[in-house]
């Protein structure tokens, strides 16, 4: 699983609401569950996810890509 995009937010804020694991196959339920979660957080402007097969390993890689609101601290 990669998450991309974030530049200000911790990691582990992010981690924690993920439904998906390393390693187990990949539900459409538990990710539509995931996005919801991290929309919820109400720190991401947009959030997309894709799906592609490693031509070496053959296995699945989901990636979230996500995009942070920008609040101004003026």
């Amino acid at each position: 699983i990669f998450i991309d995009g974030i530049k200000v937010t911790e990691y582990h804020i992010v981690d924690r609401e993920l439904l998906i694991k390393q390693g187990e196959p990949i539900d459409s339920l538990l990710v539509y569950k995931t996005i919801k979660r991290l929309h919820d957080l109400d720190i991401f402007a947009d959030i997309k996810v894709s799906c592609e097969t490693d031509s070496v390993s053959n296995k699945n890689l989901l990636s979230f890509t996500v995009i942070e609101i920008v609040m101004n601290m003026d």
